[in-house]
């Protein structure tokens, strides 16, 4: 782009018959004039716009940050949660086994208290015939020794 001061040196070949110098330099000075304001302005525009370009290439560095944040954060999130739900997973595996072991343990026991009951109530039945037998006997002995009495 042609600068300001270039166009002020620019010279026009006079020629005879040519342009009135002073109407072609009034020409020229008002070109110059509104030539260096737009100039002027055309160089804090690429000002302006090189500190918007570097801020906007700041906020996408930004926004790559806060996405990759997003993301890592997201992903934590899931871990935790697989992690937790694995856990969960083996805490109720483990739970459910405990169980599983108080039951047998529980139907062992259960099982060990009906034989007890069942030896008891055996011994029971045994005990009662014998001391029934042993009453019978002495019932018998008691009758025999009245009626040796009575014949007496």
């Amino acid at each position: 782009m042609i600068t300001p001061l270039e166009l002020e040196k620019l010279e026009i070949d006079k020629s005879f018959g040519g342009y009135k110098k002073s109407s072609v330099d009034d020409i020229l000075a008002l070109i110059k004039s509104n030539y260096e304001t737009l100039y002027k302005e055309n160089i804090a525009q690429k000002d302006r716009i090189a500190v918007l370009e570097e801020l906007v290439s700041k906020y996408k560095a930004m926004e790559d940050t806060m996405k990759n944040s997003i993301i890592l954060a997201q992903q934590t999130g899931e871990e935790a949660i697989s992690a937790s739900r694995e856990q969960a997973d083996i805490l109720i595996k483990n739970a459910r086994s405990q169980v599983k072991a108080i039951e047998e343990e529980s139907k062992a026991e259960q099982r060990k208290l009906f034989d007890v009951t069942e030896n008891m109530k055996k011994d029971l039945t045994v005990f009662a015939a014998k001391n029934i037998s042993l009453l019978q006997a002495q019932i018998e002995i008691l009758e025999q020794i009245k009626q040796e009495a009575a014949k007496k």
